[in-house]
């Protein structure tokens, strides 16, 4: 037995055993501000989530890079519905490559973006997950 993850004994290190079947959902998109589509990807556990898990990812990646995948399952396997979006002019989002007004657009971005999933979830506790450049947004 190892030790407690999340509030639980864990079997194993490994947490992909039971999300090994959660696909990411890239369905997904909202209009930003400035009227780009931002590109949204989801990862959803089976049953009613505990909480909403926003993932912001670094300069020049997308939300759908293996390292974030991984990240989300193991929050899925946690109970929590996990959420991402490419930021605008980044993967499959528009707008310039890599280049904004400023980064009050990736802020923007965000919330708006946990604002329509918390229309979904209301009272679910959020948290926001951010790498490299998004480390200091969130």
């Amino acid at each position: 037995m190892f030790p407690r993850i999340g509030g639980r004994h864990r079997k194993s290190w490994s947490t992909m055993s039971s999300t090994i079947g959660v696909l990411a959902d890239d369905s997904g998109s909202f209009r930003n501000r400035d009227g780009y589509k931002i590109a949204c990807t989801t990862w959803s556990p089976d049953v009613q989530p505990r909480a909403l898990v926003f993932l912001a990812h670094g300069y020049a990646e997308h939300c759908r890079v293996p390292c974030y995948d991984t990240l989300a399952r193991a929050l899925v396997d946690l109970g929590c519905y996990v959420f991402s979006h490419d930021h605008v002019g980044h993967g499959k989002s528009e707008g310039p490559r890599a280049i904004v007004k400023s980064a009050d657009t990736y802020v923007d971005d965000i919330l708006t973006h946990v604002d329509l999933v918390k229309q979904k979830f209301p009272g679910k506790p959020v948290f926001l997950f951010g790498h490299s450049m998004e480390a200091h947004t969130c």
